[in-house]
């Protein structure tokens, strides 16, 4: 699962060198991003990689809430997202997520020697705008211990991949993702 990302601001030259040159002036959404925030995601126009605004969250068809994470070995096949991923894959750059333990503590995860974390995601146009939504998987044995599910994340040549090929995209749904390294900005201390 994933709850939230952070973009670092400083970091945000790193995804701007990803774009295509066309699009490298576009303003990039930094810091902590929770479900229904607008963020930065990258998607191919005319075959060219660009960063666009969008809500997280696909609106639930039922009205209640936002599908904030769409499970990668349904995807194809759900109707709230067979036609995203047919249709509009995209990649939601990151420099962390979190998630919490079961302590109710937040812990956040990188993945060590990759300054840049590419989770895969879907985008739907909706009345209000266009949303997007965060592909998970089941946890690795890094992140077991603090929750069972995690993103799909992919290294640069599988982010390639996932947006401009069709028949790789599937084949990607079911990648094993890297380990992760949990970090928590503090450590239960106990007095006894």
């Amino acid at each position: 699962m994933c709850c939230r990302y952070f973009v670092y601001h400083g970091g945000a030259e790193e995804i701007r060198g990803l774009l295509d040159p066309w699009e490298r002036e576009v303003e990039l959404i930094t810091g902590e991003v929770r479900p229904s925030d607008k963020a930065s995601v990258l998607l191919l126009e005319r075959d060219r990689l660009c960063a666009r605004p969008m809500r997280w969250g696909f609106l639930s068809p039922k009205g209640k809430g936002l599908l904030i994470n769409a499970r990668s070995e349904t995807a194809a096949q759900k109707y709230s997202f067979a036609d995203s991923f047919a249709r509009r894959r995209c990649i939601i750059p990151a420099h962390r997520f979190y998630e919490w333990d079961a302590a109710k503590n937040k812990v956040g995860f990188t993945v060590p020697d990759r300054p840049l974390i590419f989770m895969a995601g879907l985008f739907k146009d909706f009345e209000d705008g266009r949303r997007f939504t965060v592909l998970t998987t089941g946890a690795n044995a890094s992140m077991a211990p603090v929750h069972d599910r995690m993103p799909l994340i992919f290294d640069a040549e599988q982010m390639d991949a996932w947006l401009r090929d069709d028949s790789a995209a599937a084949d990607l749904l079911a990648v094993k993702p890297p380990e992760v390294l949990a970090q928590r900005d503090f450590e239960q201390l106990s007095l006894f």
